[in-house]
């Protein structure tokens, strides 16, 4: 019987051994959080022309998207890969949500004032069903990233697939589920190229900010942020292709 105890010490000691695995890979993660740091800097320092409440709400959601970018790489280098995917879910649900925030004047009292009544929950819902609003914001967050965000789902939700690296039935038909996807080579794999599939989601998130603040006439320094983000983006792309023979192994076809 697993007690929280030990699992907490099972997840410490996956911890260690993922991130020898990983290496210098494991970097990747303070470079697109950095990367996160300097385009709020930016947008911090731009007029951006919202009411009081939006202007929160709009902020709040964009620091969330670094939380999640850190929360979610620290579940999958705990060992919980396809756990991971719900923070990575849950940060295009953010910028979806941003999008809604700033389109809207409403927007942002409906989100900052969830809760506050029966009416306010109401209001809130009528408003942010996270579905419906990722989907209304295709056009703004790409095909590519709304495509994600539906696999994303499927690792989500209670299907088979998001069990199947973790439940398995023995020969004497013993069923085990393991709590850790990296009993083995080839789950390590997955795990790394995991790792790159959550930087690229959330540098995909980075660009469809760009795309909109400029399509919606805002003044940030675009210069500097495309800068910034082709710096860190080559440096995502090299590491990568240090790991093309793992990706190969994995999917050879």
């Amino acid at each position: 019987m697993r007690s929280l105890e030990a699992l907490k010490q099972d997840e410490d000691r996956v911890l260690i051994s993922v991130s020898d695995y990983l290496g210098d890979t494991k970097h990747l993660v303070d470079d697109v959080s950095d990367l996160y740091e300097r385009i709020f800097a930016l947008i911090g320092s731009t007029n951006i022309q919202l009411n009081e409440l939006q202007s929160v709400a709009f902020m709040h959601c964009l620091q969330a998207l670094r939380f999640e970018l850190l929360m979610g790489c620290l579940t999958l280098l705990r060992g919980h890969v396809t756990d991971s995917s719900k923070d990575t879910r849950r940060a295009i649900e953010i910028i979806a949500f941003a999008f809604e925030i700033f389109g809207n004047a409403e927007s942002g009292k409906r989100w900052m004032e969830i809760g506050v009544s029966r009416g306010s929950m109401k209001r809130y819902l009528s408003r942010f069903q996270a579905w419906q609003v990722v989907q209304n914001h295709e056009k703004q967050l790409s095909k590519d990233l709304v495509d994600l965000y539906e696999q994303y789902c499927l690792y989500v939700h209670p299907s088979y697939g998001s069990m199947v690296q973790q439940a398995s039935l023995k020969e004497d038909r013993r069923h085990v589920f393991e709590y850790f996807e990296t009993q083995n080579d080839r789950q390590l794999s997955y795990l790394a190229l995991s790792l790159f599939r959550i930087l690229d989601t959330h540098i995909r998130i980075i660009k469809s900010l760009r795309d909109f603040l400029e399509s919606n006439s805002i003044k940030v320094d675009f210069i500097t942020w495309d800068q910034t983000v082709s710096a860190c983006a080559t440096k995502h792309f090299n590491e990568r292709a240090r790991w093309k023979s793992v990706a190969e192994e994995l999917c050879p076809d």
